[in-house]
């Protein structure tokens, strides 16, 4: 895909490497941020990849400008966040255990937290 096309990529706010103090966490401030982003690089058209969180403001950003939006892919979306998706205790608590170890090992060397982080993507 890179060799034909140019990839530009961004964390939302609260992820990877953008930053994580932030108090506007809300799915509007999501994105008015990729409408920042692709109007500061002075974006006609493109392709808009979503990933897991992502998806959901890429749709919405595609539905607000279509003119814009060539091709829209979603990968790992979801409609529901975790908390309406646990059906049991079980899975409410293993989620719970998942944002902890995230929490803690984020940022470590121990490599065995980002392998448990990105297998939930590409188990």
């Amino acid at each position: 895909m890179a060799r034909d096309h140019r990839h530009i990529r961004f964390d939302q706010r609260g992820i990877g490497l953008s930053d994580w103090d932030v108090e506007d966490m809300s799915f509007e401030a999501r994105v008015g941020d990729l409408e920042t982003v692709v109007d500061a690089l002075g974006l006609e058209t493109f392709a808009l990849l979503g990933i897991s969180r992502g998806g959901a403001a890429a749709g919405e950003y595609s539905i607000r400008h279509p003119e814009r939006v060539t091709h829209l892919i979603i990968y790992g979306g979801f409609a529901a966040g975790p908390t309406l998706r646990d059906r049991t205790s079980e899975h409410a608590e293993e989620r719970e255990g998942r944002l902890i170890l995230m929490k803690l090992g984020w940022g470590q060397e121990n490599p065995i937290y980002r392998q448990m982080f990105t297998s939930t993507f590409m188990p």
